[in-house]
């Protein structure tokens, strides 16, 4: 994780990343978190920008899992981003 991260530094420049809102189910352990990034891709000097939608299951007191919800065709524009999330499972 610490050199995807790295990865992610080297690669854009976040001008924003802002959780705006919080969300707690109280009857199940989901926790939704809404936001927006913003990035410049160091190489092309393109902006991209989305909103997203964090979601983390919460057992024990611990995130046991977590999931992110943003606009793919947007993430696809910027490569590593695109790439990170076919890693963790979703389809661009």
């Amino acid at each position: 994780m610490q050199e995807l991260f790295a990865l992610v530094g080297r690669s854009y420049t976040f001008s924003e990343f802002s959780p705006k809102e919080f969300r707690a189910v109280a009857d199940k352990v989901f926790v939704f978190v809404l936001g927006r990034y913003a990035l410049t891709i160091k190489r092309s000097g393109r902006a991209v920008a989305s909103d997203w939608v964090h979601i983390f299951t919460i057992a024990g007191g611990k995130v046991t899992a977590f999931r992110a919800v943003l606009d793919t065709a947007t993430a696809a524009e910027a490569p590593l981003l695109g790439r990170w999330l076919i890693w963790a499972g979703f389809s661009v």
